[in-house]
């Protein structure tokens, strides 16, 4: 599979990374900070693209050719950027936290037959999978990894979202916050079992 990672910043890189490892899939990341790029280059399994991703209009060229594109461009471009890849045909995970309403684009989604999974982060995200039961999140700094938790507890979950919907276990068309995801347990299970291979433990507490 062929996987598009919008934005190489502090979220969009770790997530690249943790893509990379997974031997079927292939990972492109686009950014217009040559800086990132360069760093990113040097690991194995990771192309790069440099690319102003304002210009929506050859966005849609630039992800023509993937599987699937991974969202984690700046809340500002967030909306425009999903609407954009949407209207691609293209299954997304996105993590922009915009503030405009996702649901807007519900029907578009499905008249494209895109699996739209919007907010997939640590909060939203994760928490709303678990329906209120994460409610307390202890998480630190990985020395082996490098990588801080904010990362892993955010980007982590979205790159499981990718992992998920290549699987095929979730296939409801559509804008998707990951509450709907929550709904299906092999789904949170598949999620949970994921965050866990990559130390990322949720405890349930039922009182």
């Amino acid at each position: 599979m062929n996987v598009i990672v919008l934005g190489g910043g502090l979220i969009g890189s770790p997530m690249a990374v943790d893509l990379s490892k997974d031997a079927d899939i292939q990972v492109t990341v686009v950014d217009i900070n040559e800086e990132i790029l360069t760093k990113l280059k040097k690991i194995k399994g990771i192309e790069t693209v440099r690319h102003d991703l304002s210009d929506t209009g050859r966005l849609k060229t630039l992800i023509s050719d993937f599987d699937m594109v991974v969202s984690s461009v700046p809340g500002s471009m967030g909306y425009k950027i999903l609407k954009t890849i949407i209207e691609t045909g293209k299954n997304v995970v996105d993590i922009a936290f915009f503030p405009e309403e996702a649901l807007e684009l519900d029907s578009l989604a499905k008249q494209h037959s895109v699996t739209a999974v919007v907010g997939c982060g640590v909060a939203p995200g994760m928490s709303n999978m678990l329906t209120g039961y994460a409610d307390h999140l202890l998480d630190k700094y990985d020395p082996v990894s490098k990588v801080h938790s904010m990362a892993r507890t955010t980007g982590y979950t979205a790159t499981m979202a990718v992992r998920l919907l290549k699987t095929g276990l979730f296939k409801k068309k559509g804008i998707i916050p990951p509450e709907l995801i929550g709904r299906h347990p092999k789904c949170v299970s598949f999620v949970l079992k994921g965050l866990r291979e990559r130390g990322l433990n949720y405890i349930e507490n039922i009182q």
